[in-house]
């Protein structure tokens, strides 16, 4: 009997990638609606680029919370160990 321990924090291909495409998906999913949100209200009331900035600046600031959660649930499913 082979025993094929591996360290615990070792993680496989597919859940590294699974955890990168969850990060891009939270950074675009914010930044596209409110960018497209902010050209609406720029077009609706002649303002541009004010209201596409804002909503730019609000995106950063949701994704970046979105990702730092992502991150730290990342970090705690590494300390668990696998069954």
């Amino acid at each position: 009997m082979v025993d094929q321990k591996q360290p615990p924090n070792v993680v496989d291909a597919w859940r590294a990638t699974g955890f990168v495409w969850d990060i891009l998906v939270r950074i675009a999913l914010p930044t596209t609606a409110f960018a497209l949100f902010g050209r609406w209200l720029d077009r609706r009331w002649h303002t541009s680029p004010w209201f596409v900035l804002i909503g730019f600046i609000c995106a950063v600031a949701i994704s970046f919370f979105l990702v730092l959660r992502a991150a730290r649930s990342f970090q705690a499913s590494l300390k668990k160990p696998s069954a």
